[in-house]
């Protein structure tokens, strides 16, 4: 990931910071897991993962696996953020103490690491980076009744009451990307690269959709899955539909495609239209000028917007003082 990604996901770790403070200002009041007042009090007792001295939060992210060249820097620059507030003092006196746990891009291993968090236990599960994970967070996370915040991936389906995402849903980000692309450069055909992800085919109605409203035409389309050994044949494919566009759903894998796409002679007309997951994959492939040129792309997060912060830190503070 390059400085711009470092940077967004320190911005995106400092929300966090942020929002802990908010609730940490609660500290000493109505149900403190500490006890009646300061020092020793919560010795023992930290049943919302929350001490006179430390708030625990916890990460399962892949840190091996083949989302690890694009997530791996994302826990990176998040702990390095978290190690800088922790030596200005902490929050309110208390150190962030961060439990990184490596998924490898799996559920069975996301919910594993999930539930061996709760069981810690974490104020809040952090982060995390990768669609196929989340359903199985929540698995453990929601009935806990413990806050899931600001992953870097989507949750199309489920109960979200506990979650905070820092990026728009797939299908709308995808569905704003046709929009725009082609009220840029006209409308025209469009191929459709996705990977099997959870809500993939709520994502590829939305392109189908907002193509068919720009006025445009959804030519083909082709599946991928995570760390897919041979790509090629999904590139010759893209070749042979000689589309306008490309709507590309595939964080893994789209920094590969893209050079292979290169070397193909492969690449749409007009544009690239990716999702903000495959942005740092991406750009870790070193794209051409003509493909630079062709690519839209969101960045890949954003600082949460002043509504989602608001509900997070109710929902903290919430369960700070009745858990």
């Amino acid at each position: 990931m390059g400085s711009k990604g470092t940077m967004e996901t320190m911005g995106l770790a400092a929300a966090l910071a942020g929002t802990l403070l908010a609730s940490a200002c609660t500290g000493n009041s109505g149900g403190s897991s500490g006890g009646s007042s300061g020092g020793n009090a919560d010795a023992g007792n930290n049943s919302d993962g929350i001490t006179s001295t430390s708030i625990a939060i916890g990460t399962t992210i892949p840190l091996t696996g083949p989302a690890a060249s694009v997530c791996k820097p994302v826990s990176d620059a998040a702990n390095a953020w978290f190690d800088s507030v922790n030596a200005s003092g902490g929050i309110n006196g208390r150190k962030i103490d961060a439990t990184v746990l490596d998924d490898a891009y799996t559920a069975p291993k996301a919910l594993a690491n999930a539930q061996q968090l709760v069981r810690k236990p974490v104020f809040a599960i952090f982060n995390g980076c990768g669609t196929i994970q989340p359903p199985a967070i929540q698995q453990a996370a929601l009935p806990a009744g413990v806050p899931f915040l600001f992953p870097l991936a989507s949750l199309a389906t489920g109960d979200t009451s506990n979650a905070f995402f820092i990026v728009p849903t797939y299908d709308k980000q995808m569905a704003a990307l046709i929009t725009y692309g082609m009220k840029k450069n006209g409308p025209g055909s469009v191929y459709v690269i996705a990977q099997q992800l959870p809500g993939v085919d709520k994502t590829i109605s939305a392109i189908q959709s907002a193509t068919a409203a720009a006025g445009g035409t959804v030519v083909g389309n082709d599946e991928t899955t995570g760390g897919q050994a041979d790509l090629t044949p999904v590139v010759l494919k893209l070749k042979a539909a000689k589309p306008d566009y490309l709507a590309l759903v595939d964080g893994v894998n789209a920094g590969r495609l893209v050079t292979l796409m290169q070397s193909q002679g492969a690449l749409p007309t007009k544009n690239v239209l990716a999702f903000s997951n495959s942005t740092e994959s991406i750009l870790n492939g070193k794209p051409n000028s003509e493909t630079a040129a062709k690519l839209l792309a969101p960045a890949a997060v954003a600082p949460p917007n002043t509504e989602q912060t608001s509900r997070a830190t109710t929902c903290l503070r919430a369960r700070r003082l009745h858990s």
